[in-house]
């Protein structure tokens, strides 16, 4: 008898759309096709629904990253995996700081522990380097065959070593099967264009995307790959957010076989032009900043035709009252975004229930190409057989407005997502065949910590 049956969804997996029976068995995907002989004990009608893998999330960016803005409240892991189970993301990744001076095997052991008895999804580690020394190489070393086989490389804000000297040091070190994360700056030329605006009185909310524009990020988008020649490793680039830039991606990916390209949700559903239409601007200031409205469509275009591998909530949550003081300076405005816990409502409404980009993409970009980065595929991102058994469920027809963030769940953050409206709506979160979120889960928050430490142990070369 099987644990689970899921009865008439269309799946959509790896890239490919079929009909079909899901059997769930010990918390694995154990049968695909028609079960109506089958028995379970417990059976999902979801004849019209949509059925896609758990999202994974591999960018989640940490406070160590943004030099402008002061520590945002809600980003212990306790409430970033419970927001990112109503945000359909099962599996998350994380960056986090570590000691050098520890063993790193014991460190890992002890939060590890501490982690999985609050985390509410799968969880892992990004090493988060803000220094570079022999001592930290050996530390890095040592993670990178412990569980831990990926870096967050900061944009800016280490005063140790210059970001490209450290993305340089870096990249060097690191082996052909690890993974990078970084976001695009040029901190020196970020700071100019701040103390101009300021002298010149640019201080409305529309004139934020003066602080990194578009030729600006597409420079530093050039400098980054220089420094990148010559690396092993994977090196995902998270935040591209317009036309120019993503020629010059797809030109310097097609030169540098190591580079990957990531869009964020607050670019995909966000524009310029509404900050200017708007009177007392709720939109986040997303980094790098939103660009004008016909910059939105060539990221669902660079996502549905393979040109970016990976979607990502880049969340970073910032108080509210810290966001509010902010609007009245630009050129100081706090960058974030409390964007995980609508990460897959508003990726499918806004994109695959739209038409912006086919739903097989989606599961390509949100599920299978992240995993495949973070080295948890095809444990993770798929529904083949043997997979754990997490997915979403979609009703592709029941509209709604997406809710706020409940105040249980961490400070309270500004939420420019909360009261939009959106196609589609997310029924159910399934973490190992069990709900965790959504209508089919009997609580208003995600079900009681039941996350698992995400081993990604990989041989190094």
């Amino acid at each position: 008898m099987l644990d689970l049956l899921v009865k008439g969804a269309t799946i959509v997996t790896d890239g490919v759309e079929f009909r079909a029976d899901l059997g769930v068995s010990n918390g694995r995907v154990s049968h695909l096709g028609s079960l109506s002989e089958d028995s379970a004990s417990e059976v999902i009608d979801a004849s019209g629904k949509v059925l896609l893998p758990g999202f994974v999330e591999l960018a989640v960016s940490p406070l160590e990253d943004a030099p402008y803005a002061p520590a945002a409240p809600g980003q212990d892991l306790a409430a970033l995996t419970a927001q990112a189970a109503l945000g359909g993301v099962t599996s998350l990744i994380v960056a986090r700081a570590w000691n050098a001076s520890r063993p790193f095997a014991d460190e890992l052991a002890e939060v590890r522990e501490r982690d999985a008895a609050r985390a509410a999804v799968d969880f892992g580690y990004h090493y988060f380097i803000s220094d570079w020394s022999a001592d930290r190489r050996r530390h890095l070393r040592l993670a990178l065959t412990a569980g831990v086989p990926s870096v967050w490389i900061p944009r800016a804000g280490v005063e140790a070593a210059p970001a490209a000297a450290l993305h340089y040091a870096v990249l060097r070190d690191l082996p052909a099967n690890c993974l990078a994360v970084t976001t695009l700056s040029d901190p020196g030329l970020e700071a100019f264009l701040r103390s101009e605006l300021k002298a010149n009185g640019q201080l409305a909310a529309a004139h934020h995307g003066a602080i990194f524009p578009e030729w600006l990020e597409t420079e530093a988008l050039r400098r980054l790959d220089a420094v990148a020649r010559g690396a092993r490793a994977r090196l995902l680039v998270a935040g591209l957010t317009c036309p120019r830039s993503l020629a010059e991606f797809a030109a310097l990916r097609d030169a540098n076989g190591v580079l990957c390209g990531a869009a964020s949700l607050a670019h995909l559903c966000f524009n310029l032009d509404q900050m200017e239409e708007e009177t007392t601007p709720r939109l986040p200031f997303a980094w790098p900043p939103l660009r004008p409205r016909s910059a939105q469509q060539a990221l669902w275009n660079a996502l549905d035709d393979g040109l970016l591998q990976v979607a990502t909530s880049l969340h970073r949550p910032v108080a509210a009252s810290a966001y509010a003081a902010s609007l009245k300076d630009a050129s100081t405005a706090l960058d974030g975004s409390s964007a995980l816990p609508h990460f897959a409502p508003m990726l499918y409404g806004e994109g695959a229930a739209k038409l912006r980009m086919g739903t097989e993409s989606l599961s390509l970009c949100a599920c299978a190409d992240p995993a495949k980065l973070a080295g948890i595929y095809p444990r993770k991102g798929t529904l083949q057989i043997g997979a754990d058994a997490d997915f979403l469920i979609f009703d592709p027809n029941a509209d709604h407005v997406r809710p706020g963030i409940p105040a249980k769940l961490g400070p309270e953050t500004h939420d420019a997502f909360a009261g939009l409206e959106c196609a589609g709506a997310l029924e159910g979160v399934f973490l190992r065949g069990e709900s965790i979120a959504g209508e089919m889960s009997s609580a208003a928050t995600p079900h009681p910590p039941s996350g698992r430490f995400l081993d990604r142990q990989m041989a190094v070369k």
